[in-house]
């Protein structure tokens, strides 16, 4: 066994010793303090790695975010505690203001959607999911960084699209275990019968119901299980409706339109064009 090969196991076993300092704080502010304070470390010490070294704080990177979502996993994926980590991640990493190198924020891009799913894909729901995408979808939305927008699309919106296909099962089957919750059994008999007659509109498609399958019709539609939809975010819900990989990212970004920019919009006052 080599010298460096040594070496490099136990930098690693640092690395997650390191990482693993989280969950030796008991109060939640203080392990966000102690995220806060690591994303500030590597912004101000970057530069001055030598790019020799950059592999080993790539994998302390990984690792940390691996272990921020293991916290908020511990903490059953409270919805202030994951926002909280979201505004962090806003303001030490994607914003203009946070001064983070393009390698940092570029490294946590790439990494971030594979590391959520292996730690949350079998707990996290649709809903929190979205929470999870939307500091990138704010981010985006009002950047004026090109290689910043390019990036969030590739790593994050592009990721969802190319993985869709695998995920449509398991969120038919949560949604049918939460529709029936969803309405009174009155509004469900009215819905019942206007889907009959008209179909239903979903994010400007037009859906009707036929057993529990989905079938496209003559005019590009596709039909619709009854309680579909009503809890899965806009971005899913277009890959649903979508036939072919191509047709899957044209939903997804007028998804991104309609959903994020007004929303930012209305928090920033940014207006968005088509050149943005």
């Amino acid at each position: 066994m080599s010298a460096s090969f040594v070496a490099q196991e136990a930098q690693e076993e640092l690395a997650a010793v390191i990482s693993r300092l989280i969950h030796s704080l008991q109060k939640s502010d203080a392990q966000y303090l102690f995220l806060e304070t690591f994303l500030q470390t590597m912004n101000r010490e970057w530069n001055g790695i030598d790019r020799l070294r950059l592999d080993k704080f790539y994998k302390l990177i990984r690792m940390v975010l691996r272990q921020s979502f293991e916290m908020l996993k511990r903490g059953s994926w409270d919805e202030s505690l994951v926002e909280q980590f979201g505004c962090i991640l806003s303001t030490q990493v994607l914003s203009a203001a946070s001064g983070a190198p393009s390698g940092i924020q570029f490294h946590i891009l790439d990494i971030y959607m594979e590391e959520l799913a292996t730690v949350g894909a079998e707990e996290l729901t649709a809903e929190q999911n979205f929470k999870f995408i939307d500091p990138f979808c704010k981010i985006a939305a009002k950047t004026k960084d090109h290689l910043l927008m390019q990036a969030i699309a590739h790593s994050i919106f592009d990721e969802i699209v190319d993985q869709s296909p695998f995920a449509i099962e398991d969120l038919m089957k949560e949604v049918q275990q939460q529709g029936g919750n969803v309405s009174d059994d009155s509004e469900n008999k009215d819905l019942s019968k206007s889907k009959k007659s008209t179909g239903r509109q979903l994010n400007g498609k037009e859906a009707e119901k036929n057993g529990q399958n989905f079938e496209d019709d003559s005019e590009g539609t596709i039909e619709m299980p009854e309680d579909d939809g009503e809890d899965i975010g806009p971005v899913l819900q277009d890959v649903i409706l979508s036939s072919n990989r191509g047709q899957r990212r044209c939903g997804v970004l007028q998804s991104f339109q309609n959903v994020y920019f007004p929303a930012c919009q209305a928090s920033y006052g940014v207006l968005f064009s088509e050149g943005h």
